[in-house]
Order: C-alpha cells, then structure tokens, then sequence
C-alpha cells in the first residue's frame, strides 16, 4: 500500500500547484479556469485513491483494466498531466539504463505505458 500513497502524492501536489497557479492568474482568464479544472479534477482522484474505490468511474474495465478512450476527455485535467509525467520519468529513467518493462516471471512483465516501445530482448 505504501507505493499507492507515493503515487497519490503526486496528484496531491498536483492540486496544490494548480491552485496556486489558478490563484496567481487573472480572475477572467482561460488560464485560472483551466488550473482550476486540473486542481478539482485531481482532488477527486486523490480522494479516490484513498477511498481505494473509482476506477469504474474512471471507466476502467475490473476484468481488463483498460479503459476506452474517451475516458480521457472529462478526465482530461488527471490524464493529461499524468501523460506528461510518465513520458518525462520514462525518458529520465531510459537514459540512465532503466528498462521501461521488467520480465518478472517466464512470461510475465511489469511496466508502464511505454513498454511497447521497448527493443526485443
């Protein structure tokens, strides 16, 4: 469970950084309404993640984990940062030698979103 709170702090930070930026711009501007969409947005994942409830709203599948595409638009605020953030940690962490996937068992692999992008071993 312990690497379920490190995640969620993430979006904890997310909303704390998303409302300041919300905060600091101009009252009438599409920049404030688009902070404080991400900010709500992620204040609901996290209070989902310590719920542990959500995925279904979410519109992820309990038997196959994945969820159709348009999920994303009206959680675009938690998606798209989301996103960003992997593609950022995978490309820091494929620099210094850290596999985007890891065989875990015969057969079995462990990884993020880009793991199709790995070579064949």
């Amino acid at each position: 469970m312990g690497a379920v709170h490190g995640v969620v702090l993430k979006y904890v930070a997310l909303v704390a950084v998303a409302s300041a930026g919300a905060y600091a711009a101009p009252r009438e501007s599409l920049a404030r309404r688009g902070l404080l969409i991400v900010a709500a947005t992620n204040l609901v994942i996290v209070a989902l993640f310590v719920l542990d409830r959500g995925t279904s709203l979410l519109g992820k599948s309990a038997k196959t984990g994945k969820a159709p595409w348009y999920y994303a638009l009206p959680w675009m605020g938690f998606v798209a940062p989301t996103w960003l953030y992997t593609w950022v940690h995978t490309k820091l962490g494929s620099n210094c030698g850290i596999p985007e996937a890891t065989e875990v068992a015969a057969g079995w692999w462990l990884g993020g979103r880009y793991e199709v992008e790995r070579e064949s071993v």
